[in-house]
């Protein structure tokens, strides 16, 4: 209880991180360099 703060400051580093690498690889998948791993249907 009340270290809400501090557990906040800890995860938003690695949640944002892992936001910008998700945008990345789906940027990618939206070009030639990984239109492989998108599933033509």
């Amino acid at each position: 209880m009340g270290a809400e703060g501090t557990l906040f400051r800890r995860v938003f580093g690695w949640s944002a991180a892992m936001t910008a690498l998700l945008c990345l690889l789906v940027y990618l998948q939206s070009t030639s360099v990984l239109d492989w791993m998108v599933v033509d249907g």
